[in-house]
């Protein structure tokens, strides 16, 4: 049996927007981790489930194995216990600011890799092994760094019929143009960890046991 973890993580209340004083940021995704009826994580997670446009930037990598459905990594790594699923970041300025205005943006995942973003981004190093696969542990902590993001511009945004990426489009935010140009109405970034998720389901005696696996 398997066990599907999917967790929605919102980080800010959408009725502030509209009568704040002052820069909101608001990000939101999910993530994905499978476990066994143990509790124990299964690895090889990396398969993209929703195909993104191919305008996407992913980290320099020179894996034969790598492939467009898997992560930007090879398929079926073994070390990704946990894909994190979409997060975008949208921004609304103040409503009397003097747009457009210009933002620095840092993304950090500690315990993996963020390996899918768009638009262009500074890359932290990539860990390898001997063999030149990618490394994911879990002391990883993949970055990415959008410099000097103009907020509140009229820039075009790239065609595109993909739900993944119209969807989340539909919004009320600002739109974004980075350093090459690029617009969009979010930063949009993906990733893969080597990290547990924060519950621990196992199946005991005919029932389903939720732990969570926090130290708090």
């Amino acid at each position: 049996m398997r066990i599907v973890l999917s967790l929605l993580i919102v980080l800010a209340s959408l009725h502030v927007f509209a009568s704040s004083d002052k820069l909101v940021v608001h990000e939101w995704g999910t993530f994905t981790s499978f476990q066994d009826e143990n509790g124990r994580s299964i690895a090889g997670l990396n398969a993209d489930d929703e195909r993104l446009p191919p305008f996407v930037q992913t980290i320099p990598i020179s894996n034969e194995q790598s492939s467009m459905f898997s992560k930007a990594i090879p398929r079926l790594h073994p070390q990704v216990t946990m894909r994190l699923e979409t997060p975008v970041v949208y921004f609304y300025p103040p409503a009397n600011a003097q747009l457009p205005m210009d933002v620095t943006f840092s993304a950090k995942f500690n315990g993996g890799l963020l390996t899918q973003f768009f638009p262009k981004a500074e890359v932290s190093k990539i860990d390898r092994t001997k063999l030149n696969l990618v490394r994911i542990e879990p002391t990883s902590a993949g970055t990415l760094t959008w410099r000097d993001v103009k907020v509140g511009t009229k820039g075009k945004l790239a065609e595109t019929d993909y739900p993944v990426w119209t969807a989340p489009r539909d919004v009320q935010a600002a739109t974004l143009t980075a350093r090459d140009g690029k617009s969009e109405k979010f930063l949009f970034y993906r990733g893969v960890g080597n990290l547990d998720a924060p519950l621990k389901v196992t199946r005991a005696g005919g029932k389903i046991v939720v732990r969570s696996t926090s130290d708090r």
